[in-house]
């Protein structure tokens, strides 16, 4: 049981993608080919297939191909909250696509290494991309331009924009001495001039604290630590779990919890302010994953979504929620598998049928989560 939550609690994925030279639309060689179907209406959902990147409604009707690939290997997608821009990292590249009206990927320019995150700013006017090196804003107008907003960032953390669009959460490494003592790093807020240091984290003689991807909501910046028991320099166990919002007058604690054998992990927002949680409950051999809802007091309970039940190598993510309430949520049931399941799930009625399935998914949320999953 230690071991399964150890692992659970580190198993954060990132994703390797694939490289090429600038945009010609019409060149068959080129690493992204944009084809005269892509002009369309804003896409509530886009995945990918192979080479072949595709988009379509919230049904999983009105399907159509936005870009084609040189390659088949790993992308990361990303739709604004209108669904008129999808954003994807292939190679050490960014590049978006105009939905709507269907012209050429507008290449950013921007030479990453290994891209974890493609962040949409509300207005889908920006979008931050989190890789090995650091953490840049774009401006996606008809000339790109990009800005280093901090370094260092832990890559699996992802970031979250503020409900404005003016700041940016995200969880950087050690970046100070005292950091670098503790082991860790720490969340940082910041607006690309400055930068606010929210909460430290590292490793103390008997225990280890880490943060879960951070949550920027309208009533605050919302986060999970976890703390984890230390025995002999190894992992022993969870020893606490809290869910804790960054406000006017400082930091709150919504929820502290001592699991045994189930934690939870702020993932979301809902239309109502509520969170969403990710609850996890850890068997000998599987764990099981249902979506709960955390209101304003700290009171926790049930959105009648239970995700499922899997043998210890999936990934479950939460990837927003829509307006109407439902949840979006992917599904990769094993390492081995190389389907990832979207599922657009009302509360009330179960995880509910997938709406499309690929080697990566997106869906274009009002209320977007952070890579939200373990």
């Amino acid at each position: 049981m230690v071991r399964r939550a150890t692992v659970a609690i580190l198993a954060l994925a990132s994703s390797a993608i694939v490289g090429g030279p600038p945009m010609v639309a019409s060149a068959a060689t080129a690493p992204v080919v944009v084809p005269a179907s892509a002009a369309g209406p804003p896409a509530a959902i886009a995945w990918r297939s192979g080479r072949t990147v595709s988009v379509g409604a919230a049904d999983g009707g009105a399907r159509r191909p936005v870009a084609r690939l040189a390659s088949d290997r790993s992308t990361q997608l990303s739709l604004s909250a209108d669904g008129r821009r999808l954003a994807l990292a292939a190679g050490d590249r960014v590049w978006v696509v105009d939905l709507v009206s269907g012209t050429p990927a507008r290449d950013l320019r921007l030479a990453v290494r290994f891209a974890t995150a493609l962040q949409w700013s509300p207005d889908g006017q920006r979008i931050a991309v989190v890789d090995e090196r650091a953490v840049r804003v774009c401006e996606v107008g008809p000339s790109p331009t990009c800005a280093r907003w901090a370094r260092g960032p832990a890559t699996e953390m992802g970031a979250s924009w503020s409900p404005d669009g003016r700041r940016l959460a995200y969880v950087r490494k050690s970046a100070t001495r005292a950091e670098r003592r503790r082991g860790w790093g720490a969340l940082v807020v910041g607006d690309g001039a400055a930068a606010q240091v929210v909460e430290r984290f590292g490793e103390g003689d008997r225990s280890l604290t880490m943060p879960m991807p951070p949550i920027f909501g309208r009533a605050g910046l919302t986060w999970t630590s976890v703390d984890l028991r230390m025995r002999f320099g190894e992992m022993d166990g969870l020893a606490r779990v809290r869910t804790r919002r960054l406000e006017a007058g400082g930091v709150r604690t919504l929820s502290t919890a001592r699991p045994r054998s189930s934690y939870s992990v702020v993932v979301g927002e809902q239309a109502d302010g509520s969170l969403l949680l990710l609850r996890q409950r850890l068997h000998a051999t599987t764990t099981g994953y249902r979506i709960d809802r955390l209101d304003p007091t700290g009171a926790a309970t049930s959105l009648g979504i239970a995700i499922g039940t899997f043998g210890g190598q999936e990934d479950v993510r939460v990837l927003g929620a829509l307006t109407d309430g439902r949840v979006a949520i992917s599904v990769r049931r094993s390492s081995r598998s190389r389907t990832t399941r979207l599922h657009l799930a009302t509360p009330g009625r179960g995880l509910g049928g997938r709406v499309a399935g690929g080697d990566e998914v997106a869906v274009a949320a009002a209320l977007p989560g952070n890579a939200g999953g373990l």
